[in-house]
């Protein structure tokens, strides 16, 4: 084809075709200038799928942790109103205690669970940022930013709460600071209990009689109470921020790969762990049918390990973050999870 353009060109210039020479020649250029355009256009549209791709995968993450984070606020807020519950039956002295436990609740009432839950955003908001391709996308962005920018300011107020009223008490009496206790369970948060010495246990009860007791617990009560309502603020933001991305992009998807669940129930079958499947493209709804024994499980994303999801104290089918062991009987089940609304079930099958 190429020759052929050739001969044709150099035949007009031999006859002296001078005009359609001139003619041939811009359509020669126009051809060129065509071909570059569509390849910018190519390349246009290819650097558009990219940058779309990019923004997808960075706002899923978001996405997720924000199902994380939520996670997170609806565990404290059960976690302090449990404490504020014990408490307040302590505080009016209807918490029956035998004496190995005395020690075991002063330091659970002193507990302060609010560690940071910084789960990287900073990178993905400029993920986001560098590849808007729509006003939609911006719009969402902006929404997305300010969030994290109102909650940073507002993390700092809350580090101040982190106040342990009763230390003064425990220093008073020389009871011998150990582990912190979980908020939900009178439990070790490294899982070794320690076992109090019956001087441990004497000095225990000496604080539980000391005058400036009651007056610690209160205290304590008071900080609770007024993290349960921040706590309920931050987590209606987050869950109002869930509900506009949803709007923006109904297809958007949680980042997780791996839900599996593990636990006792699941290793006397000799498994270590289950994996649960996706049952929709968002994988928001995970199900699996497996064989139990005896014994508990959680649910766990195995490619994070955290969070780990248990039952609710008090709500039946519902999954709290770092809630309760599931218990179930020796039998085939089938399991579902719906992280969109934090519920699960366990049906047995046979």
């Amino acid at each position: 084809m190429i020759k052929f353009f050739r001969r044709l060109r150099q035949n007009m210039i031999t006859k002296n075709r001078f005009i359609k020479y001139l003619i041939y020649a811009l359509g020669e250029i126009i051809l060129i200038i065509i071909g570059i355009l569509i390849a910018l256009s190519l390349n246009q549209k290819s650097n558009e799928q990219e940058k779309k791709q990019a923004y997808a995968n960075a706002l899923s993450q978001v996405y997720t942790n924000l199902h994380k984070e939520r996670g997170w606020y609806e565990f404290l807020i059960a976690g302090y109103q449990r404490s504020t519950e014990l408490a307040q039956l302590e505080l009016q002295g209807e918490l029956n205690l035998t004496d190995e436990d005395i020690p075991k609740y002063i330091y659970y009432f002193n507990s302060i669970d609010i560690a940071d839950f910084d789960l990287g955003n900073d990178p993905l908001l400029n993920t986001l940022q560098e590849n808007i391709t729509s006003n939609q996308q911006r719009n969402l962005v902006y929404k997305i930013s300010g969030h994290y920018a109102l909650w940073d300011s507002w993390n700092d107020v809350i580090t101040k709460s982190r106040i342990s009223f009763l230390d003064e008490l425990v220093s008073k009496h020389n009871l011998p600071f150990t582990e912190r206790y979980t908020l939900l369970t009178i439990t070790n948060i490294h899982g070794t209990e320690k076992r109090f010495s019956k001087d441990e246990i004497n000095k225990a009860k000496d604080i539980r009689s000391d005058s400036a007791y009651p007056i610690a617990i209160k205290s304590s009560i008071n900080r609770n109470l007024d993290l349960i309502g921040r706590f309920k603020i931050k987590l209606r933001t987050i869950k109002s921020l869930i509900s506009i991305i949803q709007a923006s992009y109904p297809q958007v998807s949680l980042s997780f790969d791996n839900i599996i669940i593990s636990g006792s129930a699941v290793e006397v079958t000799g498994n270590e762990e289950l994996m649960l499947q996706p049952v929709n493209n968002r994988k928001t709804e995970w199900r699996g049918t497996f064989e139990l024994g005896e014994g508990v499980f959680t649910i766990t994303d195995m490619g994070y390990r955290l969070p780990s999801w248990g039952k609710s104290l008090t709500d039946k089918g519902r999954l709290l973050f770092n809630g309760f062991s599931i218990p179930a009987e020796k039998g085939t089940y089938e399991i579902s999870v719906d992280f969109s609304d934090m519920k699960y079930s366990l049906n047995k099958i046979q």
